[in-house]
């Protein structure tokens, strides 16, 4: 009894944040994002898009407009595809063909050159990139442990 008692519990718990997350979707998704500073993003990245909730800006950048371009680009690919189908397409292109070669990062990358749209990371970290020099852009995933 308690095992169900407590399915039952995280099952509201799932319910609840889903139905937060799509009011919040119908709210935002035809409106510019909030853009939220944070200090000390982690994981080396500058900023992240994250529909339906806003822009999340690491402080050092928060002036960066070619930067914030970018993630404005994420917004408007969400805007396009709607909330579910945006971030299954991206998760799928990120594994089919990791972040460098992600068409939504691509399509982002507007005022790259050629080369730095299809090799973001190496062009972020040798301050080749005009949107961002970053010697620990997406360090979280390149550690070795």
């Amino acid at each position: 009894m308690k095992n169900i008692v407590a399915f039952l519990f995280l099952i509201s718990i799932v319910v609840v944040v889903v139905f937060f997350v799509l009011v919040i979707n119908e709210k935002n998704k035809n409106q510019a994002p909030t853009i939220y500073i944070k200090r000390n993003k982690s994981g080396g990245y500058n900023a992240n898009t994250l529909p339906p909730f806003g822009i999340v800006v690491n402080e050092k950048e928060k002036d960066n407009t070619a930067l914030l371009h970018h993630e404005l680009i994420h917004w408007e690919q969400y805007q396009r595809e709607g909330l579910a189908r945006y971030y299954f397409n991206y998760l799928i292109e990120s594994l089919l063909h990791g972040y460098d070669g992600n068409k939504y990062e691509i399509e982002a990358r507007a005022n790259e050159t050629g080369y730095c749209k299809k090799n973001y990371t190496e062009c972020v970290r040798t301050g080749k990139a005009t949107t961002v020099y970053n010697p620990d852009f997406r360090s979280y995933f390149t550690k070795v442990i």
